[in-house]
């Protein structure tokens, strides 16, 4: 099942405030007579087949849709933002006091001296890294000493990533919102364009020990998710008309570039991200996408990651991804059709062809595509997933 929190009041046609549950072909309700969350649903976290909830500055959990009597933790005093277990304790993170405490059994901790910050701030994001808890938000200090906006916790003291994150030219700013571990690197995305003194637009990669520059994204990073040999980012970004960023809201990195998917959503961003089934879905304020109604949360189908190319026949189809040219060799096939659709599965190009073919691509926009090739009697001989850049 996937678990949806948010601030709605429908989940599909069905009343369930707050948060809703998708078990694949439709929405169950999480309301039970005289029972519904009051408060949006800020962060959820799954263990095991217990599912932690964060509402106001409550935390609490569920099995299935049916809610635990007696598990509502001790309020925080304002919005709890994010969760995660570190060593079997869960942590939570955001807007209260300290900004980040842990779960003894008994009360809510602080880390040391916990984090401060100049103005009031928060922890927007946790993971696990090098067996560390990792805390990203808006914060100065770590036990009093500057770390900005990002510190390590491992279990008894605070550490630093060299000086951290910030908005150049500002004294207090820089806000990580996102972290994931990427093999043996830490990738932080957020509001900043500095990551340890150097030029980091949007996102950052921690890397033995130091800061490493990575390809920018033009705007604000919110959610980050590690999947096979890449890494999602969704947020607040757009192309730039200089061709120095091309991915719009949501891309994927490959490991050496950022790839578009396509997603030609204009509202705001996503907000977050997870995996159903092995599909990504992305959730947010947005509406439409493609100027297709698509009511704040969304499904990207049949992406692999661009190497998954399925072969009843040796035919290749190269370069992926491709600029302006799409080359097919396709031995000893004759009257075969090769069909482009968007992700929406409207056609987009079509050509026949025998042995070997060349498809000008030039007139598509940037994005992923599907490629669907057929023999004269119809049968498939190949399908798989494009990208023009």
């Amino acid at each position: 099942w996937l678990y949806v929190g948010g601030d709605f009041y429908y989940a599909g046609d069905k009343v369930s405030r707050m948060m809703g549950i998708w078990n694949g072909t439709s929405w169950i309700s999480t309301e039970k007579p005289n029972a519904y969350l009051g408060s949006p649903v800020a962060a959820l976290l799954a263990k095991h087949d217990t599912i932690y909830y964060a509402t106001g500055g409550i935390v609490a959990a569920m099995k299935e849709n049916t809610y635990i009597e007696g598990t509502g933790l001790p309020g925080l005093g304002d919005e709890v933002l994010c969760m995660q277990f570190y060593h079997d304790t869960l942590y939570a993170g955001g807007n209260f006091g300290g900004y980040l405490k842990k779960w003894t059994g008994r009360k809510w901790e602080t880390l040391g001296g916990g984090l401060s910050a100049l103005t009031p701030g928060h922890v927007d994001a946790l993971c696990v890294y090098n067996d560390q808890l990792i805390a990203g938000g808006l914060f100065k200090y770590a036990d009093g000493k500057e770390v900005n906006n990002i510190a390590a916790w491992d279990g008894k003291v605070w550490q630093g990533f060299g000086s951290g994150t910030a908005i150049a030219g500002t004294i207090y700013s820089g806000n990580v919102l996102a972290l994931t571990v990427y093999g043996d690197d830490l990738i932080t995305g957020g509001f900043f364009n500095m990551a340890g003194g150097d030029t980091a637009d949007g996102i950052a990669r921690w890397s033995e020990g130091k800061w490493n520059a990575m390809p920018g994204l033009c705007g604000q990073v919110n959610y980050l998710i590690t999947k096979g040999k890449g890494f999602y980012a969704c947020g607040d970004f757009g192309e730039s008309g200089d061709g120095k960023c091309i991915a719009n809201r949501i891309t994927f990195w490959n490991g050496d570039t950022w790839v578009n998917l396509g997603f030609t959503i204009y509202d705001s961003g996503p907000l977050c991200m997870s995996f159903f089934n092995d599909e990504l879905i992305a959730g947010g304020y947005f509406e439409t996408i493609a100027n297709n109604p698509i009511n704040r949360i969304a499904m990207l189908a049949n992406f692999t990651g661009f190497t998954d190319i399925k072969n009843k026949k040796q035919i290749s189809i190269f370069p992926n991804p491709a600029t302006d040219q799409l080359h097919i060799e396709a031995p000893n096939i004759h009257n075969a059709t090769v069909t482009i659709l968007n992700l929406f599965g409207q056609v987009m190009l079509k050509q026949e062809f025998s042995n070997n073919a060349s498809i000008d691509i030039s007139t598509l926009s940037k994005g992923m595509y599907l490629v669907n090739i057929i023999d004269e009697k119809g049968n498939v001989l190949k399908t798989g997933k494009v990208v023009r850049e």
